[in-house]
């Protein structure tokens, strides 16, 4: 039987909001960790930079190919170039690579995965599995729930994207811009193209001949390969909101059946993924979901005009359920499978 010190772990991208939030939730898992590393391609003098896990110091080491030596899961929180450079080695040093940085997300070669909802494609030969945008990540476990219990005949989205998605540097221009508005002073621009700050904008990405963004068209994309279904019948359209963090999202779904309200609350209560809100309580809002580790679901409403039709309100952290969560249920997956006697 496996020994349950026996899991040897790596963070790529430590200093990253990923990489911050991936240690955090590390330190409140039960995983049977054995070794640790933390890595990142700012270190560049050795023992310059010190952490802790767990309530044991740690050094943030720079990146080299040593250090992946012996490693069982490397989660890169870092950006595409590191992610190339050293996912390549999964199979040669015999690492499960999780990537968080959505590097691979559109290679059909390799699994893209939501924990719960399509990892059954794990296996001992997945060497390198892609992390889902956020959004969908959030969005094809909504969708999954729905479709257990029933027919979904339209599925449209309006997402509002919190400045997070930009690492810290988008976070920092959001504060940054709402300062210079308040006083009256130039508003920067190097991440966002338009003010951001006490606004919305309604293109997010690359426009495409349709009208819709390249991102918008690779979160669809991304959703309906999770639920191994080209036919579902998702659109989806992606703001820019002057928030932090949290992905607030509006969906309107016209289902075959005709379930009541209370049938969908029941789905939800069901699960530990959600937390539904009674109509006699505040819905979720981004202040009362950030960092979070549920989809935060507010009053169901059933539309008069439209026919077995409801309108839904979601908010959940980009983060913790959007990212992070997602990549260490991913690990615990692949743990289970190499060392099954670990949780037996």
């Amino acid at each position: 039987m496996v020994n349950k010190k026996d899991i040897n772990l790596a963070i790529i991208g430590t200093f990253s909001l990923k990489g911050k939030e991936l240690k955090n939730t590390l330190e409140n898992k039960d995983l049977p960790i054995k070794k640790i590393r933390f890595l990142d391609p700012e270190v560049k003098e050795e023992y310059s930079h010190l952490t802790d896990f767990k309530g044991e110091a740690q050094i943030i080491q720079s990146i080299k190919e040593e250090h992946l030596y012996n490693m069982d899961i490397v989660f890169f929180a870092s950006d595409s170039e590191i992610s190339k450079k050293y996912c390549s080695l999964a199979q040669e040093y015999n690492f499960k690579a999780i990537d968080l940085s959505g590097t691979f997300n559109t290679k059909t070669e390799i699994p893209l995965v939501v924990a719960g909802v399509n990892d059954e494609v794990l296996n001992n030969e997945s060497y390198i599995i892609a992390n889902p945008h956020p959004l969908a990540i959030i969005l094809s476990t909504f969708i999954h729930f729905l479709q257990k219990n029933y027919s979904l005949n339209k599925i449209l989205v309006v997402a509002f994207q919190p400045a997070s998605e930009y690492e810290k540097s988008g976070i920092d221009e959001l504060m940054d811009q709402s300062i210079g508005f308040l006083n009256l002073s130039k508003i920067p621009k190097k991440i966002f193209k338009e003010q951001v700050a006490f606004n919305l904008i309604s293109r997010v990405g690359k426009l495409e001949e349709d009208g819709f963004t390249d991102i918008e068209r690779t979160v669809v994309k991304e959703i309906k390969r999770i639920l191994s279904n080209e036919s579902v019948p998702l659109s989806l359209s992606l703001i820019q909101a002057p928030i932090f963090h949290t992905y607030s999202i509006l969906s309107f779904i016209e289902f075959i059946d005709s379930p009541t309200i209370s049938d969908l609350e029941n789905i939800f209560k069901k699960s530990s993924l959600f937390e539904i809100t009674s109509p006699n309580e505040t819905p979720p809002s981004p202040v009362s979901t950030a960092g979070k580790d549920k989809i935060c679901i507010g009053q169901i409403k059933r539309d008069r005009v439209f026919s077995n039709s409801f309108w839904f309100w979601l908010v959940a952290d980009n983060l913790t359920r959007g990212s992070v969560l997602n990549a260490v249920e991913v690990a615990e997956k692949l743990i289970s499978i190499k060392f099954p006697a670990i949780n037996k």
